[in-house]
C-alpha cells in the first residue's frame, strides 16, 4: 500500500471557445475558483460540467485533463490536483457571491429599564434586528398584569407565551417581539435584554 500523498493549485485563463490539455497525474481534481462553468475530461472520459465547488475522484485516477470554455467570454479558474487520502475541505463561490461571517460572541449588549404595557394592550419591545443573537424578557416581580410575549400587536392571549412575575423568557430569533397584556385592570411590567452584533 502506498503512502504518497501530494496536492497542488494551478490557475489557468482560456479565450472564449478555447480547450486547453493539461498532463497531469493525479487521482482526485477539485475546481477551487471558476469565473463561470465550463467544461472537463479526464484522460478517455467523456466530458463533463464543471464549476466551482465541484470535485471528481475517478477510480485509478487519470493521466490528463483536458478543459474547453464553451463560453463566448474568456475565463478564469484555480484546480487542484491531489494525490492519495487528502481532501480540501474550503469553502467555494462563484463570482459574485459573498458568506456573510460573524464573530462568534456578540459585542453589543443592550438593556432596557422597566416598561409597562398598559390594561388591554400590546406595544412593541423591541423592533426585528437581523445582527440580534438573543433576547431575554424577564417579567417584574409582583407583576400584577396578565404578561404574554407574541410576535405581533394582536390583543389574543392565544398567540402568546405567559409570563408569570418573575419568570423569563429567552428568543433566538431577529423578528418583532411584542408584548400583551391581557388584564383588564392592572399594568404590566417587564425588562428586555438583547444581544447582538454591530453593524
Amino acid at each position: 500500500m502506498s503512502n504518497q500523498v501530494s496536492y497542488a493549485e494551478r490557475s489557468f485563463t482560456l479565450a472564449a471557445g478555447s480547450t486547453l490539455k493539461y498532463p497531469r497525474q493525479a487521482t482526485f481534481i477539485d475546481c477551487l475558483a471558476s469565473s463561470a462553468a465550463f467544461k472537463i475530461k479526464l484522460d478517455n472520459s467523456p466530458e463533463s460540467d464543471f464549476n466551482a465547488g465541484l470535485q471528481f475522484e475517478p477510480i485509478g485516477g487519470f493521466q490528463d485533463v483536458e478543459i474547453r470554455n464553451p463560453n463566448a467570454v474568456p475565463i478564469t479558474l484555480t484546480l487542484g490536483f491531489g494525490i492519495g487520502n487528502m481532501r480540501d475541505n474550503r469553502v467555494t463561490l462563484n463570482a459574485g457571491q459573498t458568506l456573510p461571517v460573524r464573530q462568534g460572541s456578540p459585542d453589543v449588549f443592550n438593556t432596557l429599564h422597566y416598561i409597562s404595557v398598559p390594561v388591554s394592550s400590546a406595544i412593541l419591545l423591541r423592533a426585528a434586528n437581523p445582527l440580534r443573537a438573543d433576547i431575554t424578557i424577564w417579567a417584574a416581580d409582583g407583576n400584577a398584569g396578565l404578561l404574554y410575549i407574541t410576535s405581533g400587536a394582536a390583543l389574543d392571549q392565544n398567540y402568546g407565551i405567559i409570563l408569570n412575575p418573575g419568570q423569563s423568557l429567552t428568543l433566538t430569533n431577529a423578528a418583532d417581539i411584542y408584548a400583551f397584556n391581557a388584564s383588564p385592570t392592572n399594568t404590566a411590567a417587564c425588562r428586555v435584554f438583547e444581544n447582538a452584533w454591530s453593524a
